[in-house]
């Protein structure tokens, strides 16, 4: 059972050979014609406007990375505990209490759940059939939320 769960990690796993480096990071690092093959892998090269994108992308990596500059581990974080404060807490008020949402309790506890709200069956499988619903239910927000951001 634990091999066949291992197997989407080993499927994620040669699939990320073919994934190209971040440009903006090969720019950094001073490897400025591999972020260029990079970026030629995300638009048509071929095509007049793709080149134009290309081009207009490694200028504006450029001038991002003129205007950043290299900026202290200290600086980095005194900005991100002072300036951002605010924001910071929010967001890590917004993570840990969805974890108290009760979404993992109906997906852990959902056959229980479903059971004692009296649509269960008699036996552990009518009750896990029971709860598909509560789990397309889920999917369906999930995709709705990744196909959706932000509207």
């Amino acid at each position: 059972m634990l091999s066949f769960l291992a197997l989407p990690a080993l499927f994620q796993l040669m699939l990320m050979y073919f994934i190209p480096e971040s440009p903006r990071w090969l720019f950094r690092r001073n490897k400025k014609q591999k972020a260029i093959r990079a970026l030629r892998k995300f638009f048509n090269d071929n095509d007049p406007k793709g080149q134009e994108e290309v081009e207009s992308e490694i200028d504006r990596i450029e001038q991002a990375e003129n205007i950043e500059g290299n900026i202290p581990l200290r600086d980095a974080l005194y900005e991100l505990f002072n300036i951002y404060n605010r924001g910071l807490l929010v967001g890590m008020v917004v993570l840990i209490g969805q974890q108290f949402s009760g979404i993992n309790i109906l997906m852990y506890y959902g056959p229980t759940i479903v059971r004692q709200a009296g649509f269960g069956g008699t036996t552990a499988r009518d009750n896990l059939i029971n709860s598909i619903p509560l789990a397309v239910v889920n999917f369906i927000s999930s995709v709705s939320a990744i196909l959706f951001p932000d509207t």
